[in-house]
């Protein structure tokens, strides 16, 4: 009996040690993503998605004149930040990442990042 109390602890040590990360469901993935999402510049907007090995996140510029080239790309770089934040809360989930800004009216994507995970 004391061997395997014994032994129980020192598997507990070892899991605490080596840090085994047991697998989150794709809900509280989409969860925590929506999360990082909120407390981004993408507060309304955004939407995150699995499909598989891949992390969707899409958005919307808030107008018109968002159009700007520029403004695409920081929007783009926005949301890679956002995926990357979730992509190293869960190592080993994601081998791609799908980023894609749509115009002000939802409809018609104006840029896209695909983004292959290591």
């Amino acid at each position: 009996m004391r061997y395997l109390c014994m032994l129980a602890i020192l598997v507990i040590f070892l899991a605490s040690t080596i840090g085994i990360v047991f697998a989150a469901s794709d809900d509280d993935v989409l969860k925590f993503a929506k999360g990082v999402l909120t407390g981004s510049i993408f507060t309304e907007n955004a939407v995150a998605l699995i499909d598989g090995d891949t992390l969707l996140i899409s958005a919307r510029i808030r107008e018109q004149s968002d159009l700007e080239v520029a403004t695409i790309g920081f929007d783009l770089y926005n949301l890679a930040s956002a995926a990357s934040k979730v992509v190293r809360q869960h190592p080993g989930k994601f081998t791609q990442v799908g980023l894609t800004i749509y115009d002000y009216t939802g409809n018609h994507a104006v840029g896209r990042m695909n983004v292959a995970v290591n």
